[in-house]
Formats: structure tokens, sequence, C-alpha cells
């Protein structure tokens, strides 16, 4: 009589294997982190961006994202740099995943969020004290996650904060601290 042993050993292979229908997109959590690059339309420079990220994939297509993160605006008038503010934002985001069952997955996101921010009075403006600011604001954008397995992606995506900072707008010609965030990042889902 012949052995079993390959035929037990090509069976418990191909059951380790995952099924054919499986979707990429399954629900469950991940977790992850970004880096990326930050400017605001009136901001005298950009900067980096780092964050970590909650991802709960709901259904196929809607998911829903828990944030944190760090970045860094300047301002200037008259080409002199007069204002720097730290922010540390968390915001809960809702993203909805089209083309969802393959490996390649555009979504497009929406949300609100809780900034702290800190200004601090650069050059002629250095001796001006500026509170800490607790502020709430709304944003949105798109991306594309790609999995690069069933349990692990990257992406990219572009997300506009619309952002009120007082000490910005009492600036000369009243510039808003609104930012465009481009970011890209990895996702471990269990």
């Amino acid at each position: 009589m012949r052995s079993r042993a390959p035929i037990l050993l090509a069976a418990a292979l191909a059951s380790a294997l995952p099924a054919a229908a499986q979707s990429y997109s399954d629900p469950g959590l991940g977790y992850g982190a970004d880096a990326g690059y930050t400017r605001g339309p009136d901001a005298e420079s950009g900067g980096a961006t780092a964050g970590v990220h909650a991802r709960l994939r709901l259904t196929g297509g809607l998911g829903l994202e828990l944030s944190a993160g760090y970045r860094r605006d300047t301002f200037a008038t008259d080409g002199a740099r007069v204002l720097t503010v730290d922010e540390i934002p968390i915001a809960v985001s809702l993203l909805t995943f089209f083309l969802h069952e393959g490996r390649v997955q555009p979504y497009a996101l929406a949300g609100i969020g809780y900034t702290w921010a800190k200004p601090r009075g650069e050059g002629t403006n250095a001796g001006t004290p500026y509170p800490a600011e607790n502020l709430f604001a709304l944003h949105a954008g798109a991306g594309v996650d790609v999995r690069t397995s069933f349990r692990t992606s990257v992406f990219v995506d572009g997300r506009y904060v619309f952002l009120d900072v007082d000490a910005v707008k009492a600036l000369p010609n009243q510039p808003k601290a609104d930012t465009l965030r481009i970011a890209a990042g990895f996702n471990v889902y269990f």
C-alpha cells in the first residue's frame, strides 16, 4: 500500500490557502502609521507630518478611522515669520471604499476632529503670549488603499482640514489656518 503522506500534505496546504472568493475588504480592525507633508494655503511653508491610526472595516465598502498626529504651520507677514503653530489633531473619519473586492481600493473620506493648537510668536512677534487653543475641525479627502495581502495594506491619501486658529486670524490680512495634508502609510489587520 502506498503512503498517503503526499496526499495528506497536499490537502493540508490547500486548506491553508485563502478561499478564492475571499474578499480583500472583509470586516476587521487594523492599525497603522503614516507620514507625509502638510501645508496651509496661507502658511509661509509646509512641513512634515506623522500619525497613527486604527481603521475598522464595517462592511466591504464602509470603514471608520480614528487617528492622531502632529503637524506644524508657520505664518509670515511682509516676508518675515511671525507665528508658528504646533498642532496635535485627533480625528474620526468615515471612509467609503470603491472597488472594494480587489487589491486596489480608492476611497473618499470625511469627518470631524479635535485639535490642540499652541501658537508661538516668532521674530518681531516673539514676545507676544498666546494661549493654547482647543478647536474642532472638519475634514474631507480621498485616497487609494492597496492590499498587499489579506492582512496588510499600504495607502496614500490627501485630506483638507478646515481649521480656525484665533492667533492666526488675528494676524494682518487675516490668513486661514486650513491645511492640506498628503500622507502615505500602512495598515495591519487582525
